[in-house]
């Protein structure tokens, strides 16, 4: 896995532009055990930035940001970075958002209200597969 922690420990960035959710999102990632969560970001530029200076194994990406969205950014850290997975975590969850979520390569879709299952969402895209659940 890529990442800059110890082999057993998953490297974890956090792009949303909520500082609340993010530290919800941390709490709940860190319940899992074997979670860092490296870094957090407030737009999409900078998850892009960070993506390229922490290698992280799993970026959990709001799609609603400001600067960047989380299409785009999910696209650009993707073309760069293709061993990085991506789960949009968003409350816009609508079929078009979910379907440009994975066409622009993000392997997972969990909805805000959804919460709860973004280890399971972890688990999943790290294993080889897609996870949805809006």
């Amino acid at each position: 896995m890529p990442g800059l922690c110890a082999p057993d420990q998953l490297n974890i960035l956090i792009a949303d532009d909520d500082r609340t959710m993010r530290r919800v999102v941390a709490g709940v990632l860190n319940g899992m055990g074997d979670v860092i969560v490296v870094n957090e970001c407030a737009n999409g530029r900078e998850a892009v930035t960070m993506a390229r200076a922490r290698a992280p194994d799993v970026i959990i990406m709001d799609i609603d940001m400001p600067i960047m969205n989380g299409f785009d950014a999910t696209s650009e850290i993707l073309a760069l970075a293709k061993e990085t997975k991506v789960v949009v975590f968003s409350s816009t969850y609508a079929q078009p958002y979910i379907e440009r979520a994975f066409a622009v390569g993000a392997t997972g879709f969990v909805s805000k209200k959804k919460t709860a299952h973004l280890p399971d969402a972890i688990r999943a895209v790290l294993s080889g597969r897609c996870f949805l659940v809006s």
